[in-house]
Formats: structure tokens, sequence, C-alpha cells
């Protein structure tokens, strides 16, 4: 369908509906739809016996479902049908989705789905963490810009986070009179990285919570990076 988003109670646009109409000259015996995001990686699987026709409902914006909805962008996403007839043939349809913008539900919160800004451990300067999180970091910048353009009358609450290694030990309260403000930077950084994309100021609002809230384990060293991040939080509009 050329409009398959419902909008939700804010106007942003939820749940993806596909109405699925097959025809063949012999019977159909079963068949599968597979929603793929610009990566390739299959998010979701939809399957059964029988006349696929009818609607199927993807809800992309369940609570607890974060790791279920693709990073979004001007590609959207594909949804690939594939149908099996009593033969045993295989006929197979696909059709690309734009979608501009994918909101993840964590904790009551809309975060918006791009890569968190990373940075180097104990620094706070979108270079910090190298070369490569530098470019996907302005990437991540750029697209929350052009998001705020469109949507312009949603605010944005930038969070910062830190590494705490010493999360649950005795050291952890010392550690945290270092961590707090190392994340308050991080989110003043980003802010002003977005003012000078041209966001609205007044729009943005800064939080910042030490080590509190890993998204990886402190006890692998491997994962570490995860964790020295701001992410991005959209609030309907006042």
């Amino acid at each position: 369908a050329p409009d398959p988003f419902a909008r939700t109670d804010s106007g942003i646009e939820g749940d993806v509906f596909v109405t699925l109409n097959v025809q063949d000259n012999t019977s159909i015996r079963h068949w599968m739809m597979d929603i793929i995001d610009k990566t390739g990686d299959i998010l979701r699987t939809y399957s059964g016996e029988g006349d696929p026709s009818g609607d199927i409902t993807w809800k992309i914006a369940a609570e607890g479902e974060a790791e279920q909805v693709p990073a979004g962008g001007e590609e959207g996403i594909t949804l690939k049908l594939t149908v099996f007839d009593e033969g045993s043939n295989a006929t197979v349809y696909e059709k690309n989705v734009p979608i501009d913008i994918l909101l993840v539900m964590k904790n009551g919160r809309k975060y918006i789905s791009v890569p968190n800004i990373i940075f180097g451990a104990y620094k706070y300067t979108l270079d910090s963490a190298g070369t490569k999180f530098l470019n996907r970091n302005n990437e991540s910048l750029d697209r929350v810009a052009r998001i705020y353009k469109k949507y312009s009358g949603y605010g944005l609450i930038l969070e910062g986070h830190a590494l705490d290694i010493y999360l649950g030990t005795p050291r952890q309260d010392r550690e945290e009179k270092i961590l707090v403000p190392l994340t308050q930077h991080r989110a003043e950084t980003v802010k002003a990285a977005l003012v000078k994309r041209g966001m609205d100021e007044s729009r943005i609002t800064v939080e910042f919570y030490g080590g509190l809230h890993p998204v990886a384990s402190v006890t692998d060293r491997t994962v570490w990076w995860k964790n020295r991040r701001v992410e991005f939080v959209m609030t309907d509009p006042e």
C-alpha cells in the first residue's frame, strides 16, 4: 500500500499494516513473508498454510521489542512474500516500504532508532572514539537533524551515559562523582552539534546519568564502548 502506516495518538506513524492479495491458478499450499531491513537482516517472519490473503499487523513500537526494530533511514524496509503452490512452485514478490523515522519504546520513552553517539573513555568530544565512530556519530547527527526539520513540533531529550566498571561495588559512589559531569558534557556536546546543524536549542533537553544505565555488560571489555554514549529520545508536542 502507498501509505502502510497508522498514526499513533501523538501523530507519529506507528504500526505497519500489510494487506495480502494472492491469486494462483492452483491451490496455495504454504506462504512466508519476511520483513527485511536495509542491511539484509530479517526482522520478523510471518507464515501460514493456504491462501495468505488478508491483513497482517507488525507492531514495530511494542514495549520491549527494541532488538526487532530496524535502523530506519530513507531506504526503509523490504517486504518479501514467498508463495508455494501444490506443485511446489515458488513465487517471490518484494516491495520496498520507505520509512523516515522509527521509534523504539523503552521504559515508556520513544527512542529514535539511529546509532548512538559514542565517545572515548572519560572523554566527551565527537572524535574521541576514533575516526570510525566520528563518521558514524556525524551520520547520526545529520539524520536526527533531518528528522527534526520534518517533525518541527516535537522535542528531544539527549541522554548522556558512561561506563562504570565499578557498578555494584563500594567504589561506585566515588566513580559516579566523575561520571555524572562527564555524561553531562557528552550530552551538551551532542546538543551543540545539533544546534550547529540548525536545530532549535529550545527544543532540546539534556539529561545525564553517569554509569547507572549500561546497555552492555561491564564485565566484558570488548563491549565497554557501547556504554559511553548519548541516546536520542523524542517527546510529544506540548
